[in-house]
């Protein structure tokens, strides 16, 4: 049997969505080049439970994979890393900024409590629930192992170089450059390109890479203006207030929670009179 340095090395970048191809949730992308096997993100579908909201991890052997780099702490896209870290035969690194791991530990600890249990209830403190993938044990465990990283700040592993840029969009969120072999990768994860209440937009690199890995979700779709969408929004607040009512606002993700009540609490300063 030839031995591992016997063995050519691989010289087609190859990747590989696990998760999040053609649908929205569970992103997991899988680059493989020159010997080396890096995996973008890790998160579940939000719209399935159990192993079937997981991407197809099981097609890929993950105790070669060397690296698994984190974008942001949202659901879809964290919330298989305690899975992969726990349950699986994965041995590699988890890098992600101080912020990301930090709210990521929250919202985990929230999503493992509100699985239901056995009996159709809520799965309570610690439990996981009867669809839990992992507990609030293997969520600690996991927050133990993952490295932490600052925009801009290069790390070497195994002939993998990276670093990171500011994407915006939530507190934390990391584009990730990558370099094997002179070979220069950039995955954006979900950015934003304006600049709101509480976040600067994403920052555009000046090294130009070989290969961009971009999110897309509203790629073909045209928006009404940010000042349209904000009149609209805050008018229709008032319209309900003015006459009595109350207004439910289905905020489904962190992050734009926070932007709304800012544009609200800006929106009443203005009018205090």
């Amino acid at each position: 049997m030839a031995s591992t340095k016997d063995q050519p090395v691989e010289d087609t970048l190859t990747i590989t969505p696990l998760g999040g191809g053609k649908e929205v949730g569970r992103s997991c992308h899988l680059i493989t080049f020159r010997g080396r096997t890096i995996l973008l993100d890790c998160g579940i579908h939000p719209g399935r439970s159990g192993l079937d909201a997981l991407p197809f991890l099981d097609t890929v052997d993950l105790s070669t994979v060397d690296l698994l780099l984190v974008s942001h702490f949202h659901i879809d896209h964290a919330a298989g890393v305690p899975y992969i870290t726990e349950k699986t035969g994965f041995k590699g690194r988890v890098f992600m900024t101080h912020a990301t791991r930090a709210v990521m530990r929250l919202l985990l600890a929230d999503y493992i409590r509100l699985l239901p249990s056995g009996d159709g209830r809520r799965g309570g403190e610690g439990s996981g629930g009867r669809d839990g993938l992992y507990d609030e044990k293997d969520l600690a465990n996991c927050c133990e192992k993952v490295e932490l990283v600052d925009f801009h700040q290069v790390v070497e592993h195994k002939g993998i170089r990276f670093w990171s840029y500011n994407a915006g969009h939530v507190l934390g969120a990391a584009m990730f450059y990558i370099e094997i072999g002179g070979v220069r990768v950039l995955y954006t994860g979900d950015y934003s390109m304006e600049e709101d209440r509480h976040l600067v937009p994403a920052e555009v690199p000046s090294l130009e890479p070989h290969v961009l890995m971009m999110e897309s979700t509203y790629g073909t779709q045209k928006h009404e203006s940010r000042d349209v969408r904000e009149a609209l929004f805050t008018s229709t607040i008032e319209r309900i207030v003015q006459r009595g009512g109350r207004c439910l606002i289905p905020a489904f993700a962190l992050g734009r929670a926070q932007e709304l009540l800012l544009i609200l609490d800006e929106y009443w300063k203005e009018r205090e009179d």
